[in-house]
């Protein structure tokens, strides 16, 4: 089995930095594999350290017909092409010998997606609303983000606060599309408690600005 990967994602975020992570793991498993991404020297580099082929295409607009027909070309040697999200499915064509797969991270306009045979989605929900939309469910996969176990030492709670009650923890990027509004206006409902949030993002000055509000 020859697996094409193609993402057109930013330079920061939950599925780019999975995608990294499934792409060395699938590497260093001896997956046949080759990956095509936006010209990116980080992430480039991460690739091949962790040993991934790669090529690169601009996946600009519409009309962008470099990267159109360079996945194009990639693909005549792949069995399985996996596009990550819209931008890369909307360049990305099945032919008869390669299916075409692609992974979501929200509710997406499915536009993007009538050419694809599977889709896998990274939480359930996601997975139960392409089925409404009428997908056909057999051909709707679950398939979470993970990470990699790491050690650490464990923390007492006096240093992280100071109040008693329930502690939450929420992890994420700091953005407007994490919805961390919903989770702050859900605390509300929780006498006592205590959110912590750990992250990174453009929204983090707003979350300093108001966290002891």
């Amino acid at each position: 089995m020859r697996l094409l990967q193609a993402m057109a994602g930013a330079k920061h975020g939950g599925a780019e930095a999975f995608f990294e992570r499934l792409a060395i793991a699938f590497a260093e498993a001896g997956v046949q594999q080759q990956v095509v991404i936006r010209p990116d020297a980080a992430r480039e580099s991460r690739l091949r350290v962790g040993g991934v082929a790669l090529s690169t295409l601009p996946f600009g607009g519409f009309f962008d017909l470099t990267t159109r027909r360079g996945l194009a070309r990639l693909a005549q040697d792949a069995d399985l092409l996996l596009t990550w999200m819209n931008r890369a499915t909307l360049f990305a064509r099945p032919t008869p010998r390669t299916r075409l797969v692609a992974r979501l991270g929200g509710y997406y306009d499915l536009k993007y997606y009538r050419r694809c045979e599977y889709l896998v989605a990274n939480t359930e929900d996601i997975c139960r609303w392409l089925r409404e939309q009428g997908f056909p469910p057999d051909r709707v996969t679950y398939l979470p983000n993970f990470v990699e176990p790491q050690a650490a030492a464990l923390l007492p709670r006096e240093s992280l606060t100071d109040r008693d009650g329930p502690l939450l923890l929420m992890l994420g990027r700091l953005h407007a599309n994490k919805a961390f509004d919903v989770a702050l206006a859900a605390l509300a409902e929780i006498p006592g408690a205590t959110l912590l949030i750990a992250g990174w993002g453009p929204s983090r000055k707003s979350f300093l600005r108001n966290r002891n509000d």
